[in-house]
């Protein structure tokens, strides 16, 4: 290497290459640090997403339950319907 070249490469120890490297470091540093933030703040959201999930769930299991009685309902009463017109054909007879 020659005297010239020494002088326009600065080594790596100097402030100005240090303080370059500082720079990138804090530039990623910030990055990772806006990352992890927003991760946080989806996985907040998908816990939320779960506990609605399951809220819907248990309010379609209610609904499933309540549908099915309503139906036995209607099927005894569809019953008694047909069994008092039957016992009113009965009388005419």
């Amino acid at each position: 290497m020659t005297a010239s070249h020494l002088e326009m490469d600065p080594p790596l120890s100097t402030p100005t290459r240090q303080t370059s490297d500082d720079n990138h470091a804090l530039k990623y540093l910030r990055a990772s640090w806006h990352a992890n933030q927003r991760l946080a703040s989806l996985e907040e959201d998908l816990g939320h997403t779960k506990l609605e999930e399951e809220k819907l769930k248990a309010m379609i299991e209610a609904l499933e339950k309540e549908k099915s009685e309503m139906n036995a309902r209607v099927a005894l009463m569809e019953r008694k319907d047909l069994y008092d017109l039957l016992e009113a054909k009965m009388e005419g007879f």
